[in-house]
């Protein structure tokens, strides 16, 4: 074959391989070594151990690990590269791109932070239900055994024996759900923490304070229009749009909704940097963006403001469910108490005594429940004020923020 052939040859088989025309097993890249079964496998085993954290920890964990976070704040970190080979322009941008990025990473941060909280107190909910359900078992396993005897016995039952062997089957069946729960609480929970949580089950600090205290409502929301990231990041927007970072701004309201960082092109496509080289050609186009921008903090302040007051209320009407549903402890108490003491001097109590027993066991799950959606409705406000992240980092960014001029 002349050589002129085969170099053509030669050319097509490259730009064959090149447009993926090689079948996938001539390009599949060798295999790694350290990437076996048995090596991810053990990777990613668990010790049968139960490690005990606090909600100070678990929201440490989240905040610190989180991806997204880490992703966004390493950017931010970078800086441009010397400043003679950099012009001015290029630079605001690039300062105004790292402070938007460390608002960004704290937003995720402090979203990371309330989900990691609130699984955790959705498990320590889980793990005390379970304790109760299962005493509540006993009880009725007690029951069920005691009629089935008295039935035996011709002796006429105070209650029917198929409904309280259904009532039996029902309560062993709540506990399946909730030692399901348990364990998707505690995955959600190792998933949000680093990578050296091996601990098969996590113990959590089961005991809580629901206390009535005196809530100011303008202050709190106060701070949520100060230290939230999400709108300080649009603030930062504003204050520093022109010409340079006309750009950049026009992207992050595209994340918004993908119509808002469109733009009208124009017919030749060189012509698009000029308004760079000549600001007052962008004139327009920066008062729109204006404009969209001061809407979206309005809005995003208005968010603000209703998720503050929000969790408030849901504090407020939590105290009074837990001093509700403690009342119902006490009579449920007292009055198990009253049927106990008959039993011991030989009155007849028929069915009112394991009666009384369920009842005081559904009562405490009722309050466990109320305390457990006060806990969360406190950190709905700390996580709607932007406290979850600062509370763990202090004030976050930490870079010089440009202004206006």
């Amino acid at each position: 074959m002349p050589r002129s052939g085969r170099t053509w040859l030669i050319l097509v088989a490259a730009c064959a391989g090149l447009a993926g025309c090689v079948p996938g097993s001539c390009l599949r890249p060798k295999a790694d070594p350290n990437c076996t079964l048995d090596k991810l496998a053990t990777a990613h085993a668990l010790d049968d151990t139960e490690v005990v954290l606090t909600p100070e920890q678990v929201q440490r964990n989240a905040v610190v690990n989180s991806g997204l976070g880490k992703s966004l704040e390493s950017d931010a970190d970078g800086r441009d590269g010397h400043v003679c080979l950099s012009c001015l322009p290029s630079r605001k941008r690039g300062a105004l791109a790292r402070v938007m990025k460390a608002y960004a990473a704290d937003e995720a941060r402090n979203q990371t932070a309330a989900l990691a909280l609130t699984a955790y107190y959705r498990l320590s909910e889980a793990r005390l239900q379970i304790r109760l359900v299962r005493e509540g078992i006993g009880v009725t396993q007690g029951i069920v055994a005691k009629a089935e005897e008295l039935k035996k016995r011709g002796i006429s039952l105070p209650e029917d024996l198929t409904k309280l062997q259904r009532q039996h089957s029902e309560l062993a069946d709540e506990g399946l759900k909730l030692e399901l729960l348990r364990d998707r609480l505690t995955e959600q929970i190792r998933q949000l923490a680093d990578s050296k949580l091996r601990a098969r089950h996590v113990g959590t600090i089961e005991v809580f304070e629901v206390v009535e205290e005196p809530i100011d409502e303008p202050a709190a929301v106060a701070v949520a229009l100060k230290y939230r990231a999400d709108l300080n990041l649009l603030r930062a927007a504003l204050a520093n749009l022109d010409a340079s970072t006309l750009p950049l701004i026009r992207q992050l309201m595209g994340g918004f909704h993908p119509l808002l960082g469109d733009k009208i092109r124009r017919c030749v496509p060189m012509f698009e940097c000029l308004p760079r080289a000549i600001p007052m050609l962008a004139r327009g186009e920066m008062e729109k963006v204006r404009n969209e921008l001061k809407t979206m903090i309005c809005e995003r302040e208005r968010q603000a403001v209703s998720e503050v007051r929000q969790a408030l209320r849901k504090i407020e009407t939590g105290v009074r469910l837990t001093h509700g549903a403690r009342d119902r402890e006490r009579l449920a108490a007292k009055r198990l108490a009253e049927l106990e003491e008959m039993a011991v001097k030989g009155l007849a109590t028929d069915g009112d005594l394991p009666r009384a027993r369920r009842d005081l066991l559904k009562t405490r799950g009722d309050v466990l429940h109320e305390a457990i959606e006060w806990e969360v409705a406190r950190v709905e406000l700390r996580q709607a004020q932007g406290l979850l992240v600062r509370e763990v980092l202090g004030d976050g960014c930490d870079c010089d923020e440009p202004h206006a001029k």
